[in-house]
């Protein structure tokens, strides 16, 4: 506003004696308002003015909002993630938020397991070098499964002597096979026929996990079920009979469970399927055929293991081999029940002895049906041979054997011979 300069008049009469002068208005004195910068939780505000003089605002600031967080998530675990924000600095473990399946930080929501009533298995049984019990699925037990998540958990337990040691699990993939899936347990001994197994069978549909009932099993009770059925041939009730007696001899020579014995809960009838041991034979086959002047690998032995597999071990002595351990191989010939050649090739070398130069190679290729059979073998260096052929059928071990031994190798061979008799029939 204007302002005026100082005047005088008289009071009684009025009259003016110097009249006041205009002064101009003398304009505002601006001051600056500074601005407040947004945080992730309090708001800002926009530069300003005001005058000094007068306090009148000549530009008013406006209010800017809060920015808000800027969340980066880090996975720590199944359970919880790591929250930082770069705006403030905060940085916290939280626990996993899910939205349509998935947390904020990636991680996908872990539903609980569910239980598939129709999820159940069958079973079957491989008689080879050692036992597998084959899990059988129909397909149509499956449908709707994503087949990448469907598995098979085998808890096999483990003792020492009588002993429970604990147990081992088994994750088993699945294999097609026209409208059945199998699920295959291998590495069965003799020893553990009569251990129960523990079988669950898992897999997920439209994201959610499903779980079977447990299946318990053994090799005794597929043998046991086999002996019971009515429908059942006496060449699979012989096989059966005498691969509960193997397994209960193994357990006897190995001193294994001798209070659970495989064959403990044959009756008078199962028994009656039981090949004769009397009238077990073993072969006479071990012969190097020396074919070979001069060999620079020679043969130095063999034994048959009965720990975990029925192995042949051929041991070969490399004191006058040049070359190197690691390019020699064993190439392998028999005939299976059907009377057709196998040939098979074997590069894993087994330390025997190699302070002696000694070595081995371990054939548990026979099925339990072919474990009479005359197996030929011969190291070769690439395609060169370097040693003569050996020939020695499994039988052969059980001459001059006593005692418990003995009795295993009866009853191994009538085990090999019953399932001959049944797989060529």
């Amino acid at each position: 506003a204007t302002g005026l300069t100082e005047g005088k008049h008289c009071s009684v009469c009025g009259e003016i004696f110097a009249s006041q002068q205009s002064i101009p208005a003398l304009g505002h004195t601006e001051v600056i308002d500074e601005a407040v910068a947004p945080t992730c939780t309090e708001t800002g505000l926009t530069e300003g003015k005001h005058c000094s003089v007068c306090n009148q605002v000549l530009t008013a600031q406006e209010v800017i909002p809060a920015t808000g967080h800027s969340y980066a998530y880090t996975k720590i675990d199944a359970l919880t993630h790591k929250v930082f924000c770069a705006g403030c600095g905060m940085d916290e473990v939280t626990s996993h938020i899910y939205f349509d399946g998935f947390c904020v930080c990636g991680e996908p929501e872990v539903k609980a397991p569910v239980l598939d009533p129709n999820m159940s298995l069958n079973h079957s049984l491989n008689l080879a070098s050692d036992i597998s019990i084959n899990f059988v699925v129909p397909a149509s037990r499956l449908e709707g499964y994503d087949m990448s998540t469907v598995y098979v958990e085998s808890t096999v337990e483990n003792y020492e002597g009588e002993t429970f040691l604990g147990t081992s699990i088994v994750r088993m993939e699945p294999v097609a096979n026209g409208s059945l899936y199998y699920f295959t347990l291998t590495g069965i001994t003799a020893v553990q026929m009569n251990d129960t197994i523990s079988t669950v069978l898992y897999g997920e549909k439209n994201g959610q996990p499903y779980y079977s009932n447990v299946d318990l099993y053994s090799v005794a009770q597929y043998a046991y079920s086999q002996l019971n059925k009515p429908n059942s041939s006496d060449t699979l009730k012989t096989l059966c009979a005498d691969l509960l007696r193997y397994g209960a001899k193994a357990q006897l020579y190995k001193e294994y469970r001798i209070s659970s014995l495989a064959d403990s809960a044959m009756t008078e009838e199962h028994k009656t399927y039981l090949s004769d041991l009397e009238a077990v034979t073993f072969g006479n086959n071990n012969k190097d055929l020396a074919e070979l002047p001069n060999a620079p690998v020679t043969w130095a032995g063999k034994t048959l293991d009965l720990d975990s597999k029925v192995c042949i071990k051929f041991v070969f002595n490399i004191a006058n081999y040049t070359g190197k351990l690691e390019d020699l191989s064993l190439k392998l010939s028999y005939k299976d029940i059907y009377g057709e050649t196998m040939d098979v090739t074997l590069t894993e070398i087994l330390d025997y002895s190699a302070s002696r130069g000694l070595y081995a190679f371990s054939v548990d290729a026979l099925l339990a049906s072919e474990l009479r059979e005359v197996v030929s073998v011969q190291i070769f260096e690439g395609e060169k041979p370097v040693s003569s052929t050996f020939q020695y059928s499994a039988d052969t071990y059980g001459n001059n054997k006593t005692g418990t031994l003995l009795d295993l190798c009866k009853a191994l061979f009538a085990y090999s011979d019953s399932a001959k008799a049944y797989f060529s029939n």
